[in-house]
């Protein structure tokens, strides 16, 4: 009898411990669900909470596709010049803007967390700063010296930014690059004064020869015509040194335009840091691969290994705080 009224209390028990475990399991599934939905669509959230929670930075990488990832700024030892490298991809290396000597500016989400913009491509960070500053010089070339509208962005960036030792060199072999003609022209009277020089040149030719007569206009045209081609490219190069010296002076006193949109694709795109940085890292790379074949450095590779990233670091530290002005 006692067993009989004893049953329907143990089963209800039972029940309920059951309905209470289906409930508990039931309650759990909307997180199971915000997890699940949250990982899928939201993946840059875990390394912007462990960001903050642990003081990395954040890094932001560009490709020129317009695609766009974000890493941890994790590095493999503490204090090294460069971030983590991700073995499974061609990326490169990355260097830590903090290190540079050019005082590369520094950018903070709310919470803290540091951010840092890279090419996937180059191993040196561009700021916000630094985008804007290249921007604000291109617009204002553009509307000052619309003459010089065929030359590509990146490569006024790459004058404006270069040392004046270097204008001539380099001038020279821009001018033989791109056709000039209409775009600097020789004045007239810069051109008498060379037809001048062309008669003179002919007179102590024929006063060598033991001729006292004046040259004829066929030996004069002649010359003029064998040496103009030459003497309008040297003259040419004469103006565009002068010129980009021109823009250098007037591009340090611009006031940095912070009101416009720009794009950190076309910034990598466009920066005179991007020949450099890609040459770097080639040596970089080669370094690495070379290391990893021998499962750990040996005191040679990390000279160089340093050398070349303390190059890296003091060369394009000061381009990138040249061009911030």
């Amino acid at each position: 009898m006692l067993e009989i009224l004893s049953s329907p209390v143990q089963l209800s028990v039972m029940t309920l411990l059951i309905i209470a475990i289906i409930l508990m399991l039931f309650s759990q599934f909307p997180a199971v669900y915000w997890w699940i939905e949250n990982r899928k669509w939201n993946p840059e959230g875990r390394i912007f909470s462990k960001a903050r929670k642990e003081g990395l930075p954040i890094i932001e990488k560009v490709a020129m596709s317009g695609y766009t990832k974000f890493e941890l700024g994790e590095k493999e030892v503490k204090g090294d010049p460069v971030f983590k490298i991700d073995r499974t991809t061609n990326q490169g290396v990355h260097l830590d803007p903090r290190l540079s000597s050019g005082g590369a500016p520094r950018e903070f989400l709310s919470g803290g967390a540091e951010i840092m913009h890279y090419s996937t491509s180059a191993p040196i960070a561009q700021s916000s700063k630094n985008v804007l500053s290249m921007g604000t010089i291109l617009g204002y070339v553009r509307e000052k010296y619309p003459h010089l509208a065929f030359i590509p962005d990146h490569v006024i960036l790459e004058f404006v930014s270069k040392p004046r030792s270097y204008l001539q060199d380099d001038c020279s072999t821009l001018v033989k690059a791109y056709d000039f003609e209409g775009k600097i022209d020789i004045p007239e009277d810069v051109l008498k004064t060379f037809c001048g020089d062309i008669i003179e040149q002919i007179k102590d030719k024929l006063l060598e020869d033991g001729e006292t007569r004046e040259p004829t206009p066929e030996e004069i045209d002649a010359l003029y015509q064998q040496n103009l081609t030459t003497y309008k490219k040297s003259y040419q190069t004469k103006s565009l040194v002068e010129l980009f010296q021109q823009i250098q002076d007037e591009s340090v006193k611009l006031p940095v335009q912070t009101d416009k949109f720009f794009s950190y694709v076309e910034a990598f795109q466009n920066s005179p840091l991007s020949t450099f940085a890609a040459d770097l890292q080639n040596y970089l790379q080669t370094i690495e691969l070379i290391a990893e074949k021998k499962h750990a450095l040996t005191d040679k590779d990390k000279l160089m290994y340093m050398a070349i990233v303390v190059i890296v670091i003091l060369v394009g530290g000061a381009l990138a705080y040249k061009i911030a002005g």
